[in-house]
Protein backbone atom coordinates (compact mmCIF):
# COMPACT_ATOMS: atom_id res chain seq x y z
CA UNK A 1 0.00 0.00 0.00
CA UNK A 2 1.28 3.46 -0.89
CA UNK A 3 2.65 5.43 2.04
CA UNK A 4 1.85 9.15 2.27
CA UNK A 5 4.47 11.73 3.17
CA UNK A 6 2.72 13.07 6.29
CA UNK A 7 0.07 11.57 8.57
CA UNK A 8 -1.82 14.06 10.74
CA UNK A 9 -3.58 13.10 13.97
CA UNK A 10 -6.36 14.98 15.74
CA UNK A 11 -8.56 14.29 18.77
CA UNK A 12 -11.78 16.30 18.88
CA UNK A 13 -14.38 16.79 21.57
CA UNK A 14 -17.39 19.05 20.87
CA UNK A 15 -15.59 21.09 18.23
CA UNK A 16 -18.51 21.69 15.86
CA UNK A 17 -17.71 25.40 15.78
CA UNK A 18 -14.10 25.01 14.64
CA UNK A 19 -13.43 21.52 13.30
CA UNK A 20 -14.45 22.18 9.68
CA UNK A 21 -11.98 25.07 9.58
CA UNK A 22 -9.25 22.89 11.10
CA UNK A 23 -9.80 20.07 8.60
CA UNK A 24 -9.86 22.44 5.64
CA UNK A 25 -6.51 23.89 6.69
CA UNK A 26 -5.07 20.38 6.30
CA UNK A 27 -6.91 19.70 3.06
CA UNK A 28 -5.65 22.96 1.55
CA UNK A 29 -1.96 22.19 1.98
CA UNK A 30 0.27 22.88 -1.02
CA UNK A 31 1.71 19.42 -0.41
CA UNK A 32 -1.21 17.08 -1.18
CA UNK A 33 0.39 13.76 -0.24
CA UNK A 34 -1.04 13.74 3.27
CA UNK A 35 -3.76 12.12 5.38
CA UNK A 36 -5.65 13.06 8.54
CA UNK A 37 -6.99 10.72 11.22
CA UNK A 38 -9.60 12.26 13.52
CA UNK A 39 -10.76 10.56 16.70
CA UNK A 40 -14.15 11.89 17.74
CA UNK A 41 -13.73 11.58 21.49
CA UNK A 42 -17.33 11.02 22.58
CA UNK A 43 -18.63 14.40 21.36
CA UNK A 44 -22.21 15.26 22.26
CA UNK A 45 -22.59 17.89 19.51
CA UNK A 46 -22.36 17.62 15.70
CA UNK A 47 -18.60 17.12 15.56
CA UNK A 48 -18.91 13.50 14.34
CA UNK A 49 -21.42 14.33 11.62
CA UNK A 50 -19.29 17.18 10.31
CA UNK A 51 -16.21 14.97 10.05
CA UNK A 52 -18.18 12.11 8.52
CA UNK A 53 -19.52 14.29 5.70
CA UNK A 54 -16.07 15.63 4.91
CA UNK A 55 -14.54 12.13 4.96
CA UNK A 56 -17.14 10.91 2.45
CA UNK A 57 -15.81 13.42 -0.08
CA UNK A 58 -12.07 13.18 0.71
CA UNK A 59 -10.43 9.77 1.06
CA UNK A 60 -7.50 11.35 2.91
CA UNK A 61 -9.74 12.10 5.92
CA UNK A 62 -10.43 9.19 8.29
CA UNK A 63 -12.91 9.24 11.19
CA UNK A 64 -12.43 7.08 14.28
CA UNK A 65 -15.40 7.14 16.64
CA UNK A 66 -15.21 6.83 20.40
CA UNK A 67 -18.67 6.70 21.95
CA UNK A 68 -17.60 7.72 25.46
CA UNK A 69 -15.15 10.48 26.26
CA UNK A 70 -12.12 8.80 27.76
CA UNK A 71 -12.05 11.18 30.74
CA UNK A 72 -15.63 10.33 31.64
CA UNK A 73 -15.41 6.57 31.36
CA UNK A 74 -14.62 4.44 34.39
CA UNK A 75 -13.87 1.38 32.26
CA UNK A 76 -10.19 0.69 31.65
CA UNK A 77 -10.90 -0.47 28.09
CA UNK A 78 -12.26 2.97 27.21
CA UNK A 79 -8.98 4.65 28.09
CA UNK A 80 -6.58 5.36 25.24
CA UNK A 81 -3.66 3.58 26.87
CA UNK A 82 -1.56 0.56 25.91
CA UNK A 83 0.07 -1.99 28.21
CA UNK A 84 2.84 0.50 29.02
CA UNK A 85 0.30 3.10 30.24
CA UNK A 86 1.17 5.23 27.22
CA UNK A 87 -1.51 7.30 25.52
CA UNK A 88 -2.75 5.20 22.62
CA UNK A 89 -5.37 7.45 21.06
CA UNK A 90 -3.77 7.54 17.65
CA UNK A 91 -4.96 4.79 15.23
CA UNK A 92 -1.42 3.89 14.16
CA UNK A 93 -0.90 1.44 11.32
CA UNK A 94 2.84 0.99 11.01
CA UNK A 95 2.48 -0.32 7.46
CA UNK A 96 0.66 2.71 6.07
CA UNK A 97 1.81 5.43 8.45
CA UNK A 98 3.32 8.41 6.68
CA UNK A 99 7.04 9.10 6.53
CA UNK A 100 6.40 11.94 9.01
CA UNK A 101 3.85 12.48 11.78
CA UNK A 102 2.17 15.73 12.77
CA UNK A 103 -0.62 16.85 15.11
CA UNK A 104 -3.32 19.48 14.95
CA UNK A 105 -5.95 20.37 17.54
CA UNK A 106 -9.60 20.44 16.53
CA UNK A 107 -9.89 24.19 17.07
CA UNK A 108 -6.59 25.19 15.42
CA UNK A 109 -5.31 25.70 11.87
CA UNK A 110 -2.13 25.35 9.88
CA UNK A 111 -0.88 27.64 7.10
CA UNK A 112 -1.22 26.28 3.53
CA UNK A 113 2.56 25.81 3.26
CA UNK A 114 2.96 24.17 6.69
CA UNK A 115 3.79 20.71 5.33
CA UNK A 116 5.80 21.92 2.35
CA UNK A 117 8.05 24.17 4.43
CA UNK A 118 8.63 21.77 7.32
CA UNK A 119 9.09 18.79 5.01
CA UNK A 120 11.75 20.65 3.03
CA UNK A 121 13.78 21.36 6.20
CA UNK A 122 13.21 17.88 7.66
CA UNK A 123 14.40 16.08 4.52
CA UNK A 124 17.35 18.41 3.96
CA UNK A 125 18.68 17.91 7.53
CA UNK A 126 17.40 14.36 8.09
CA UNK A 127 15.75 15.75 11.24
CA UNK A 128 14.02 13.55 13.77
CA UNK A 129 11.89 16.52 14.87
CA UNK A 130 11.27 19.71 12.90
CA UNK A 131 9.49 22.60 14.56
CA UNK A 132 8.03 25.89 13.34
CA UNK A 133 6.66 28.95 15.12
CA UNK A 134 3.03 29.76 15.72
CA UNK A 135 0.51 32.58 15.94
CA UNK A 136 -1.80 32.88 18.93
CA UNK A 137 -5.16 33.93 17.50
CA UNK A 138 -8.72 34.62 18.67
CA UNK A 139 -11.57 32.43 17.48
CA UNK A 140 -12.06 35.06 14.77
CA UNK A 141 -8.47 34.66 13.57
CA UNK A 142 -7.23 37.92 14.99
CA UNK A 143 -3.53 37.58 15.83
CA UNK A 144 -2.73 38.16 19.50
CA UNK A 145 0.95 37.29 19.54
CA UNK A 146 3.64 35.21 17.85
CA UNK A 147 5.99 32.56 19.20
CA UNK A 148 9.09 31.62 17.22
CA UNK A 149 11.79 29.01 17.83
CA UNK A 150 15.48 29.93 17.88
CA UNK A 151 17.16 29.82 14.48
CA UNK A 152 19.19 26.64 14.77
CA UNK A 153 19.82 23.10 13.58
CA UNK A 154 21.32 20.60 16.04
CA UNK A 155 22.90 17.33 14.94
CA UNK A 156 25.69 16.53 17.41
CA UNK A 157 26.31 16.28 21.16
CA UNK A 158 28.59 19.30 20.97
CA UNK A 159 25.91 21.42 19.26
CA UNK A 160 23.33 20.35 21.85
CA UNK A 161 25.64 21.33 24.68
CA UNK A 162 26.61 24.68 23.18
CA UNK A 163 23.07 25.65 22.19
CA UNK A 164 21.29 24.62 25.39
CA UNK A 165 23.95 26.22 27.62
CA UNK A 166 22.99 29.54 26.05
CA UNK A 167 20.18 30.41 28.46
CA UNK A 168 18.23 32.59 26.02
CA UNK A 169 18.29 29.85 23.39
CA UNK A 170 17.23 27.24 25.93
CA UNK A 171 14.25 29.31 27.13
CA UNK A 172 13.10 29.96 23.57
CA UNK A 173 13.65 26.31 22.65
CA UNK A 174 11.76 25.07 25.72
CA UNK A 175 8.78 27.34 25.08
CA UNK A 176 8.30 26.22 21.49
CA UNK A 177 8.57 22.56 22.53
CA UNK A 178 5.92 22.79 25.23
CA UNK A 179 3.35 21.45 22.73
CA UNK A 180 3.33 18.49 20.36
CA UNK A 181 1.59 20.42 17.58
CA UNK A 182 3.44 22.61 15.08
CA UNK A 183 6.00 19.89 14.39
CA UNK A 184 6.99 17.05 12.09
CA UNK A 185 8.26 13.81 13.65
CA UNK A 186 10.21 11.34 11.57
CA UNK A 187 8.18 8.14 11.67
CA UNK A 188 10.96 5.79 12.83
CA UNK A 189 11.94 8.12 15.66
CA UNK A 190 8.32 8.74 16.64
CA UNK A 191 7.54 5.02 16.94
CA UNK A 192 10.83 3.95 18.55
CA UNK A 193 10.26 6.09 21.66
CA UNK A 194 6.47 6.16 21.59
CA UNK A 195 5.71 4.02 24.64
CA UNK A 196 8.03 6.01 26.89
CA UNK A 197 7.23 9.47 25.51
CA UNK A 198 3.45 9.16 25.67
CA UNK A 199 3.20 7.72 29.18
CA UNK A 200 0.47 9.32 31.22
CA UNK A 201 1.56 11.30 34.26
CA UNK A 202 0.27 9.27 37.20
CA UNK A 203 -0.14 5.92 35.43
CA UNK A 204 -3.07 4.46 33.51
CA UNK A 205 -5.66 6.80 35.01
CA UNK A 206 -3.38 9.81 35.10
CA UNK A 207 -3.14 12.85 32.89
CA UNK A 208 -1.71 13.42 29.45
CA UNK A 209 0.83 16.27 29.24
CA UNK A 210 2.13 17.28 25.84
CA UNK A 211 5.11 19.11 27.42
CA UNK A 212 6.15 15.88 29.16
CA UNK A 213 5.78 14.05 25.83
CA UNK A 214 8.03 16.54 24.08
CA UNK A 215 10.67 16.55 26.82
CA UNK A 216 10.87 12.76 26.68
CA UNK A 217 11.31 12.83 22.91
CA UNK A 218 13.93 15.57 23.18
CA UNK A 219 15.90 13.51 25.69
CA UNK A 220 16.38 10.94 22.92
CA UNK A 221 16.70 13.35 19.99
CA UNK A 222 20.01 13.70 18.17
CA UNK A 223 18.92 15.74 15.16
CA UNK A 224 16.44 18.63 15.52
CA UNK A 225 15.70 21.53 13.18
CA UNK A 226 13.89 24.79 13.85
CA UNK A 227 12.11 26.80 11.16
CA UNK A 228 11.71 30.38 12.31
CA UNK A 229 8.34 30.94 10.66
CA UNK A 230 4.85 31.05 12.27
CA UNK A 231 3.01 28.34 10.32
CA UNK A 232 0.64 27.07 13.03
CA UNK A 233 -2.37 29.05 14.31
CA UNK A 234 -3.29 28.25 17.90
CA UNK A 235 -6.77 29.43 18.91
CA UNK A 236 -6.85 31.00 22.36
CA UNK A 237 -9.86 30.51 24.60
CA UNK A 238 -11.61 27.94 22.44
CA UNK A 239 -12.92 24.51 23.43
CA UNK A 240 -10.84 21.66 24.78
CA UNK A 241 -9.87 18.43 23.08
CA UNK A 242 -10.80 16.58 26.24
CA UNK A 243 -13.77 17.18 28.47
CA UNK A 244 -12.51 18.14 31.91
CA UNK A 245 -14.79 16.38 34.35
CA UNK A 246 -12.56 16.81 37.38
CA UNK A 247 -13.78 19.42 39.87
CA UNK A 248 -11.69 22.56 40.00
CA UNK A 249 -10.17 21.52 43.29
CA UNK A 250 -8.83 18.26 41.83
CA UNK A 251 -7.53 20.13 38.80
CA UNK A 252 -5.45 22.23 41.18
CA UNK A 253 -3.99 19.18 42.87
CA UNK A 254 -3.28 17.51 39.53
CA UNK A 255 -1.52 20.63 38.31
CA UNK A 256 0.76 20.59 41.32
CA UNK A 257 1.64 16.94 40.76
CA UNK A 258 2.14 17.56 37.04
CA UNK A 259 4.57 20.36 37.87
CA UNK A 260 6.87 17.88 39.60
CA UNK A 261 6.90 15.59 36.55
CA UNK A 262 7.62 18.45 34.17
CA UNK A 263 10.51 19.64 36.34
CA UNK A 264 11.98 16.12 36.49
CA UNK A 265 11.68 15.58 32.73
CA UNK A 266 13.18 18.99 31.93
CA UNK A 267 16.06 18.47 34.35
CA UNK A 268 16.73 15.05 32.82
CA UNK A 269 16.81 16.66 29.37
CA UNK A 270 19.31 19.30 30.53
CA UNK A 271 21.46 16.66 32.20
CA UNK A 272 21.55 14.47 29.10
CA UNK A 273 22.45 17.45 26.92
CA UNK A 274 25.05 18.61 29.49
CA UNK A 275 23.31 21.95 29.90
CA UNK A 276 22.15 21.80 33.52
CA UNK A 277 23.72 25.15 34.38
CA UNK A 278 22.51 27.42 37.18
CA UNK A 279 20.42 29.80 35.03
CA UNK A 280 18.66 26.99 33.20
CA UNK A 281 17.78 25.22 36.44
CA UNK A 282 16.56 28.47 38.01
CA UNK A 283 14.25 28.82 35.00
CA UNK A 284 12.81 25.37 35.72
CA UNK A 285 12.19 26.36 39.34
CA UNK A 286 10.37 29.49 38.18
CA UNK A 287 8.16 27.42 35.89
CA UNK A 288 7.41 25.02 38.73
CA UNK A 289 6.42 27.86 41.02
CA UNK A 290 4.12 29.24 38.31
CA UNK A 291 2.30 25.89 38.37
CA UNK A 292 2.05 25.97 42.17
CA UNK A 293 0.75 29.53 42.12
CA UNK A 294 -1.89 28.50 39.60
CA UNK A 295 -2.79 25.48 41.73
CA UNK A 296 -3.22 27.57 44.87
CA UNK A 297 -5.23 30.15 42.96
CA UNK A 298 -7.48 27.39 41.66
CA UNK A 299 -8.15 26.06 45.16
CA UNK A 300 -8.77 29.61 46.36
CA UNK A 301 -11.71 29.91 43.96
CA UNK A 302 -13.60 26.89 45.29
CA UNK A 303 -17.14 28.02 46.07
CA UNK A 304 -18.15 25.42 48.66
CA UNK A 305 -15.07 24.23 50.55
CA UNK A 306 -15.20 21.36 53.03
CA UNK A 307 -12.63 19.43 55.03
CA UNK A 308 -11.34 17.86 51.79
CA UNK A 309 -10.13 21.30 50.77
CA UNK A 310 -7.45 21.04 53.43
CA UNK A 311 -6.31 17.72 51.97
CA UNK A 312 -5.85 19.40 48.57
CA UNK A 313 -4.03 22.36 50.10
CA UNK A 314 -1.62 20.04 51.91
CA UNK A 315 -0.88 18.14 48.69
CA UNK A 316 -0.20 21.34 46.76
CA UNK A 317 1.98 22.76 49.53
CA UNK A 318 4.01 19.55 49.61
CA UNK A 319 5.26 20.03 46.05
CA UNK A 320 8.82 18.85 46.54
CA UNK A 321 10.35 21.03 43.82
CA UNK A 322 9.06 24.24 45.40
CA UNK A 323 10.29 23.32 48.88
CA UNK A 324 12.77 26.17 49.30
CA UNK A 325 10.34 28.85 48.12
CA UNK A 326 7.48 27.57 50.25
CA UNK A 327 9.51 27.43 53.45
CA UNK A 328 10.70 31.02 53.02
CA UNK A 329 7.58 32.81 51.80
CA UNK A 330 4.93 31.99 54.36
CA UNK A 331 3.19 35.37 54.23
CA UNK A 332 2.92 35.31 50.42
CA UNK A 333 1.52 31.78 50.41
CA UNK A 334 -0.89 32.56 53.21
CA UNK A 335 -2.17 35.68 51.45
CA UNK A 336 -3.45 33.36 48.72
CA UNK A 337 -4.92 30.80 51.10
CA UNK A 338 -6.42 33.10 53.73
CA UNK A 339 -9.82 33.70 52.05
CA UNK A 340 -10.29 29.98 51.47
CA UNK A 341 -9.22 28.96 54.97
CA UNK A 342 -11.48 31.58 56.55
CA UNK A 343 -14.41 30.48 54.43
CA UNK A 344 -13.74 26.80 55.19
CA UNK A 345 -13.56 27.59 58.90
CA UNK A 346 -16.90 29.39 58.84
CA UNK A 347 -18.54 26.55 56.94
CA UNK A 348 -17.12 24.04 59.42
CA UNK A 349 -19.45 25.46 62.07
CA UNK A 350 -16.45 26.00 64.35
CA UNK A 351 -15.51 22.35 64.44
CA UNK A 352 -12.20 22.54 66.29
CA UNK A 353 -11.08 19.19 64.91
CA UNK A 354 -10.06 21.14 61.80
CA UNK A 355 -7.10 22.44 63.80
CA UNK A 356 -5.53 19.01 63.52
CA UNK A 357 -4.54 20.17 60.02
CA UNK A 358 -1.55 22.46 60.06
CA UNK A 359 -2.85 25.02 57.48
CA UNK A 360 -5.68 25.86 59.90
CA UNK A 361 -3.23 26.28 62.77
CA UNK A 362 -1.09 28.46 60.52
CA UNK A 363 -4.09 30.72 60.00
CA UNK A 364 -4.52 31.03 63.78
CA UNK A 365 -0.78 31.61 64.26
CA UNK A 366 -0.49 34.41 61.70
CA UNK A 367 -3.48 36.19 63.20
CA UNK A 368 -1.85 35.83 66.62
CA UNK A 369 1.45 37.23 65.33
CA UNK A 370 -0.40 40.16 63.82
CA UNK A 371 -2.01 41.01 67.17
CA UNK A 372 0.62 39.78 69.67
CA UNK A 373 3.96 39.11 67.96
CA UNK A 374 5.70 38.61 71.33
CA UNK A 375 3.19 36.09 72.70
CA UNK A 376 4.77 33.03 74.29
CA UNK A 377 2.13 30.99 72.46
CA UNK A 378 3.96 31.61 69.17
CA UNK A 379 6.83 29.14 69.73
CA UNK A 380 4.48 26.32 70.78
CA UNK A 381 2.14 26.71 67.80
CA UNK A 382 4.94 27.38 65.29
CA UNK A 383 7.05 24.38 66.28
CA UNK A 384 3.94 22.21 66.19
CA UNK A 385 3.39 23.35 62.61
CA UNK A 386 7.01 22.94 61.54
CA UNK A 387 7.26 19.44 62.97
CA UNK A 388 3.92 18.23 61.64
CA UNK A 389 4.58 15.30 59.31
CA UNK A 390 2.08 16.75 56.83
CA UNK A 391 4.19 19.89 56.51
CA UNK A 392 6.87 18.31 54.34
CA UNK A 393 8.15 21.62 52.96
CA UNK A 394 8.34 23.26 56.41
CA UNK A 395 5.99 26.11 55.57
CA UNK A 396 6.53 28.63 58.37
CA UNK A 397 10.29 28.19 58.76
CA UNK A 398 10.76 31.91 58.02
CA UNK A 399 8.65 32.73 61.10
CA UNK A 400 11.30 31.46 63.54
CA UNK A 401 12.40 35.04 64.20
CA UNK A 402 9.17 35.53 66.19
CA UNK A 403 10.41 33.01 68.75
CA UNK A 404 13.64 34.84 69.62
CA UNK A 405 12.09 36.57 72.66
CA UNK A 406 11.69 33.20 74.36
CA UNK A 407 14.59 31.37 72.77
CA UNK A 408 17.26 34.10 72.71
CA UNK A 409 20.12 31.64 72.30
CA UNK A 410 20.81 31.55 68.56
CA UNK A 411 22.50 28.17 68.91
CA UNK A 412 19.21 26.67 70.02
CA UNK A 413 17.35 28.18 67.08
CA UNK A 414 19.99 26.82 64.71
CA UNK A 415 19.75 23.45 66.41
CA UNK A 416 15.98 23.44 66.01
CA UNK A 417 16.21 24.52 62.37
CA UNK A 418 18.75 21.83 61.50
CA UNK A 419 16.91 19.12 63.37
CA UNK A 420 13.60 20.02 61.78
CA UNK A 421 15.09 20.04 58.30
CA UNK A 422 16.62 16.63 58.86
CA UNK A 423 13.80 14.89 60.68
CA UNK A 424 10.66 17.00 60.32
CA UNK A 425 9.67 15.78 63.79
CA UNK A 426 11.17 17.18 66.99
CA UNK A 427 9.28 14.96 69.46
CA UNK A 428 11.25 15.06 72.74
CA UNK A 429 14.15 17.15 71.47
CA UNK A 430 13.50 20.03 73.84
CA UNK A 431 14.92 18.60 77.06
CA UNK A 432 18.11 17.50 75.32
CA UNK A 433 18.40 20.78 73.45
CA UNK A 434 17.98 23.04 76.48
CA UNK A 435 20.13 20.84 78.74
CA UNK A 436 22.95 21.01 76.23
CA UNK A 437 22.85 24.70 75.39
CA UNK A 438 21.63 26.32 78.62
CA UNK A 439 23.38 24.13 81.16
CA UNK A 440 22.49 22.45 84.43
CA UNK A 441 21.53 25.58 86.37
CA UNK A 442 18.91 26.49 83.80
CA UNK A 443 17.53 22.96 83.76
CA UNK A 444 17.42 22.86 87.58
CA UNK A 445 15.31 26.05 87.70
CA UNK A 446 12.86 24.76 85.10
CA UNK A 447 12.51 21.41 86.80
CA UNK A 448 11.85 23.05 90.17
CA UNK A 449 9.16 25.26 88.67
CA UNK A 450 7.61 22.21 87.00
CA UNK A 451 7.53 20.26 90.26
CA UNK A 452 5.94 23.15 92.19
CA UNK A 453 3.42 23.64 89.37
CA UNK A 454 2.43 19.99 89.47
CA UNK A 455 1.91 20.09 93.27
CA UNK A 456 -0.16 23.29 93.10
CA UNK A 457 -2.30 22.04 90.22
CA UNK A 458 -3.20 18.71 91.80
CA UNK A 459 -3.81 20.43 95.15
CA UNK A 460 -6.38 22.62 93.35
CA UNK A 461 -4.37 25.73 94.26
CA UNK A 462 -5.13 27.14 90.84
CA UNK A 463 -4.12 30.73 91.56
CA UNK A 464 -0.64 29.59 92.58
CA UNK A 465 -0.55 27.13 89.70
CA UNK A 466 -1.44 29.94 87.28
CA UNK A 467 1.41 32.11 88.56
CA UNK A 468 3.92 29.27 88.33
CA UNK A 469 2.67 28.34 84.87
CA UNK A 470 3.07 31.92 83.69
CA UNK A 471 6.64 32.03 84.99
CA UNK A 472 7.50 28.69 83.41
CA UNK A 473 5.99 29.65 80.02
CA UNK A 474 7.96 32.88 79.99
CA UNK A 475 11.20 30.99 80.61
CA UNK A 476 10.52 28.08 78.26
CA UNK A 477 7.07 27.98 76.60
CA UNK A 478 7.87 24.71 74.85
CA UNK A 479 8.74 22.82 78.01
CA UNK A 480 6.75 19.62 78.30
CA UNK A 481 5.13 20.50 81.64
CA UNK A 482 4.48 24.09 80.54
CA UNK A 483 2.39 22.77 77.64
CA UNK A 484 0.81 19.90 79.59
CA UNK A 485 -0.55 22.03 82.43
CA UNK A 486 -1.33 24.97 80.20
CA UNK A 487 -3.74 22.84 78.21
CA UNK A 488 -5.50 21.73 81.38
CA UNK A 489 -5.70 25.26 82.77
CA UNK A 490 -7.24 26.47 79.49
CA UNK A 491 -9.89 23.77 79.72
CA UNK A 492 -10.69 24.81 83.29
CA UNK A 493 -11.40 28.39 82.18
CA UNK A 494 -13.33 27.28 79.05
CA UNK A 495 -10.67 28.40 76.55
CA UNK A 496 -11.33 25.29 74.50
CA UNK A 497 -10.19 26.62 71.12
CA UNK A 498 -6.71 27.48 72.33
CA UNK A 499 -6.54 24.22 74.28
CA UNK A 500 -7.23 22.36 71.03
CA UNK A 501 -4.52 24.27 69.16
CA UNK A 502 -1.94 23.59 71.86
CA UNK A 503 -3.03 19.96 71.98
CA UNK A 504 -2.38 19.66 68.25
CA UNK A 505 1.13 21.04 68.77
CA UNK A 506 1.76 18.83 71.81
CA UNK A 507 0.74 15.70 69.92
CA UNK A 508 3.45 16.48 67.37
CA UNK A 509 6.16 17.69 69.74
CA UNK A 510 5.73 14.98 72.37
CA UNK A 511 4.64 12.05 70.29
CA UNK A 512 6.31 9.54 72.60
CA UNK A 513 4.73 10.92 75.78
CA UNK A 514 1.78 8.68 76.74
CA UNK A 515 0.21 11.06 79.26
CA UNK A 516 0.50 13.99 76.85
CA UNK A 517 -1.10 11.99 74.05
CA UNK A 518 -4.01 10.92 76.27
CA UNK A 519 -4.63 14.51 77.38
CA UNK A 520 -4.55 15.81 73.81
CA UNK A 521 -6.92 13.14 72.50
CA UNK A 522 -9.33 13.90 75.35
CA UNK A 523 -9.30 17.62 74.50
CA UNK A 524 -9.73 16.98 70.78
CA UNK A 525 -12.69 14.72 71.47
CA UNK A 526 -14.73 17.43 73.18
CA UNK A 527 -16.30 18.86 70.05
CA UNK A 528 -17.37 22.29 68.83
CA UNK A 529 -17.36 25.67 70.49
CA UNK A 530 -21.14 25.88 70.52
CA UNK A 531 -21.64 22.55 72.23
Amino acid sequence: MKRVKVTFFMIAYNEEKFIKRAIESVQNQTEKDIELYIRNNGSTDNTGDIVRKIAEKDSRIHLVENKINWRKSEKPDDFFTNEYCAMDAWPINKETLGDYISFIDGDDQISPNFVEELLRVAIKNDSQITVCGNYFVTDKNQIISTRLPPDLHISSDKEWQESMNDHNIFVSFYNVFRTHWGKLFKKEFFLKYYDDAWKLVGGRYGSYLDTAVMLRYLQQAENVSCLRKPLYLFTMGAGSTYIEVLPRIKQSVNKSLQAETLFDEALKFLTIKKANNKRNIEFLYQLNWAFIWESISGIKNIQKPDIKVIDRIVIVLNNRIASNYLSNNTHNIYSLLEPLLNDAWQKSENDFYWYTRYPMRLMYLLNLIKEQPDSNLVPVILFGILCDMENQNLLGMDLLSYTSSYIPNQNILNHIRDYTLRHNCIKNLWIECFDELYGKDYNKKVRQLSENLKIAFYSAEFETASELLSELCNINPIDRDAIFYRIQMLELIDEHELAVILSCSARVLYGLDYDMQCLCLDVLGRGKVNE
